[in-house]
């Protein structure tokens, strides 16, 4: 009667915290397109790198064709555009994440602890019904006596 209630309590927190894990897999999965989002950025800074510093070359030294520098001010000014698009949705993402990562995780937190309180309160109950209140010894260390020479005189054996 006791193991099979305590077997179902305990199914029944294990089923708890598998739902928890599956909620923290979720927000992971997620951050792993945050990933992917500040890939793509890299490669946008490099390409708008690139063609700036292209750019300062030309302006630098101009060549002979005249038409060079303003067609590469328009391939600059749409890698800044492309940059600053996507830095826009790393900053976006990024602030959502941090924020759906804050709830979920005071979510689980709050759901598992409110699960373990009520495993432990229904265990306790259990406990106390079927053994009678008979619970285990009071292992507080208030007011024991706990040097070499008490433990010795406590773990020896008596003599009558």
């Amino acid at each position: 009667m006791v193991a099979a209630d305590m077997t179902a309590k305990h199914e029944a927190i294990h089923a708890a915290f598998a739902q928890a894990t599956e909620t923290l897999e979720r927000f992971g999965a997620d951050c792993v397109a945050l990933d992917a989002q500040v890939a793509d950025r890299k490669l946008k800074m490099l390409e708008y790198d690139f063609f700036r510093n292209k750019l300062a070359e030309l302006r630098a030294k101009p060549p002979a064709d005249s038409a060079r520098v303003p067609r590469n001010e328009q391939i600059e000014a749409k890698w800044k555009h492309e940059f600053d698009t996507a830095s826009n949705v790393v900053r976006d993402t990024s602030r959502g994440l941090q924020l759906a990562g804050r709830t979920t995780v005071l979510k689980v937190v709050a759901n598992s602890a409110d699960y373990m309180t009520t495993y432990f309160t229904e265990t306790s109950r259990t406990f106390t019904a079927s053994f009678g209140g008979g619970g285990l010894a009071d292992l507080r260390p208030e007011g024991l006596d706990l040097t070499p020479e008490a433990f010795h005189l406590a773990v020896s054996p008596r003599r009558r």
